[in-house]
């Protein structure tokens, strides 16, 4: 059934409906009575005419404002789909910020771990340069330093020194 002929249908469902709803009145007769003239009829079925052509207009209208709100319709479940879609993406991505939060968070006390192990592991570093300097001081501190002296590829630095104690200092057998 095309729309002219499911509108047209509809207007006359719709009288029809009237007709059977609305209480009955007298109608006046089609056939003409002898003292009745031909006009007053005419006019009678003119109005119920016109009558029907503005239900007929009104359900036409009635029919493409109908249209027009299925297809607001179709767009307001497009649009509540599309807002769906929004909020379970916004809720996946609040769920990944609460993890990088964590994350974030772990990072930090891990950070702040190793810089505490860094640091006693410097102040161990300088107590342990510190010993050591101390160590080499103490280990030096019964040695001469002897200077203006030649030095050779090959050298006894032992036997040197015992020369430069007999001849230069006069003790006699400085290697025992």
């Amino acid at each position: 059934m095309s729309k002219d002929q499911a509108l047209k249908r509809s207007a006359q469902n719709l009288n029809n409906s009237l007709n059977n709803n609305t209480p009955n009145k007298p109608t006046k007769s089609k056939i003409l009575k002898p003292n009745s003239n031909r006009k007053e009829t005419d006019k009678e079925e003119g109005t119920k005419q016109v009558d029907l052509n503005d239900i007929y207009d009104m359900l036409k209208t009635m029919m493409s404002k109908l249209e027009k709100l299925e297809t607001i319709e179709k767009n307001v479940k497009s649009l509540d789909d599309d807002l769906k879609s929004v909020k379970a993406s916004l809720e996946y991505a609040q769920a990944e910020v609460k993890d990088l939060k964590k994350d974030s968070e772990a990072r930090k006390k891990s950070e702040e771990d190793t810089k505490k192990r860094v640091e006693s592991l410097e102040k161990q570093n300088a107590m342990l340069h510190n010993s050591i300097i101390d160590l080499k001081t103490r280990s030096m501190r019964d040695n001469f330093i002897f200077h203006n002296i030649k030095e050779s590829p090959e050298e006894n630095t032992t036997a040197i020194i015992h020369q430069l104690l007999e001849e230069k200092f006069n003790i006699e057998d400085a290697t025992t």
